[in-house]
């Protein structure tokens, strides 16, 4: 009988040539990244606990038994101008931040309450300026010619345009019955698109030549199609890192302008409005501008530090 076949053994991988492990997508580096950057970390639980201080608002102040509308008229004292009674703004049990000056108001329920302002004014009117922008941007990259022209020259105008006092001016004209987050959001949206559109043109640039656009256009697909499912997704990016970078800047415009009295109206919980409330008792009592002014500290610092954190891990030109 004729022997059976032996079965080759297989080739042995000498030491040091393994195969070498797939690359990581950008996006799987930058999260990686992002996982071991402690920074990135901290900003992150911080946004997320304002976020959830924002949403439970009512059961917070519920736990607390209070409300931010309640007059507590007892608790003030007369005789220093109707500051509140005892030490630390009035904290106590049953007040934990303490009591508004001149009102009585609870300050737990204002800072709580007054967290949900703050971050729909800056997420909403983030998102205004991202979308306008980004359509804007890229239509100037991709179409070039008279209508980058036009583009450009208007971002420069509304870029040389002092925003603050055109906000001050629609915030003393628009009618009252105009609800005015909504009117936040539209006036501190649309003049923060150029900064961002200017952004967006550059990167597109260097996008609008590339084969993946080419295959597109031979195919047949129109503009609206290449801008919105070939331009738009290798955008993300700096789309993402500048949307991080812009929520904080938007947040500070809406509590200056409540400060200076033309943002959210009385009696809407706001950090802006409460803190210019309490600067005129800073010589009595430092409580009374601490709580909303560490809120809102804390609330810009966490976006921006995320914001820097999304940039280096996204970007490899400033990546660490």
């Amino acid at each position: 009988m004729p022997e059976s076949a032996t079965v080759p053994e297989p080739a042995k991988v000498p030491p040091g040539a393994e195969e070498a492990p797939a690359p990581l997508s950008p996006w799987r580096r930058a999260l990686r990244q992002l996982v071991h950057d402690r920074a990135a970390l901290v900003s992150t639980a911080l946004i997320a606990l304002l976020v959830i201080m924002a949403v439970a608002a009512p059961l917070l102040v519920k736990l607390e038994g209070q409300d931010p509308y309640t007059y507590h008229i007892g608790l003030l004292n007369q005789a220093n101008g109707s500051g509140p009674k005892g030490i630390l703004g009035g904290m106590s049990g049953a007040h934990w931040f303490g009591v508004e000056p001149l009102t009585g108001r609870d300050m737990f329920a204002l800072v709580v309450y007054g967290a949900q302002t703050s971050l729909l004014v800056g997420l909403a009117s983030t998102a205004v300026s991202i979308i306008i922008g980004a359509v804007v941007g890229t239509a100037a990259a991709f179409f070039g010619g008279w209508l980058d022209a036009v583009i450009g020259r208007t971002a420069d105008v509304f870029l040389a345009f002092p925003g603050m006092i055109f906000m001050i001016a629609l915030g003393i004209v628009v009618p009252q019955a105009f609800p005015r987050w909504l009117l936040l959001v539209i006036v501190i949206g649309f003049f923060g698109w150029p900064g961002f559109a200017r952004i967006i043109r550059g990167q597109a640039l260097s996008l609008v030549r590339r084969e993946f656009v080419d295959a597109a256009r031979t195919l047949g697909a129109g503009p609206g199609h290449i801008i919105f499912r070939e331009l738009m997704p290798n955008l993300m990016a700096p789309i993402i890192v500048f949307s991080a970078i812009s929520i904080p800047q938007r947040i500070g415009t809406e509590a200056a302008l409540s400060f200076l009295g033309v943002g959210v109206p009385a009696p809407t919980p706001d950090w802006g409005r409460t803190i210019s409330d309490a600067t005129d008792w800073v010589q009595t009592d430092l409580m009374y501008l601490l709580f909303p002014g560490g809120a809102l500290f804390l609330a810009v610092l966490a976006f921006t530090v995320l914001g820097d954190s999304l940039r280096d891990a996204l970007d490899p030109r400033t990546r660490r």
